[in-house]
């Protein structure tokens, strides 16, 4: 964007508190930016620790409340933990599963009900917005060292 207004940190991170809710479109339309100051300033809010995740609402903190209960922090690093471990595992074996995928779809049908293949359609669909996030991440840091 042309003439951009300059927004730091912590101004994004003020609107981040205020709302349960925010997409990155709708940070750039309030601080007249575009969405990639809004994501480089994302990124800088991470790498000070703040907690800031993605969901299909928007970005959100994790309330810091959870975090400061140990049993809390640790059931949710669990829950992380397991979740990146099954998409590293279908990514080390996505060669072997693309020779199953008739076989699955013929199962999916088969075994699930329309709203589970429903659910399952979702999740995947937000798998993929994540890995393009990461791609676009890993772009914009080779890019910007």
């Amino acid at each position: 964007m042309e003439n951009e207004i300059k927004v730091t940190p912590k101004e994004v991170l003020d609107v981040l508190e205020e709302y349960e809710y925010v997409t990155v479109s709708e940070l750039s339309a309030l601080f007249e930016c575009s969405p990639d100051t809004i994501r480089r300033k994302l990124r800088e809010l991470r790498k000070s620790g703040e907690p800031i995740i993605h969901s299909r609402n928007g970005l959100s903190l994790i309330d810091k409340e959870i975090l400061a209960d140990p049993e809390k922090a640790e059931e949710l690093a669990g829950y992380t933990d397991w979740i990146l471990a099954s998409f590293t595992s279908m990514v080390k074996n996505i060669n072997r599963v693309k020779k199953l995928l008739p076989t699955m779809r013929k199962t999916l049908a088969q075994n699930t009900s329309k709203e589970e293949r429903r659910e399952l359609k979702l999740n995947c669909a937000r798998a993929l917005t994540m890995l393009t996030y990461v791609e676009a991440e890993e772009e914009e840091e080779a890019l910007n060292p």
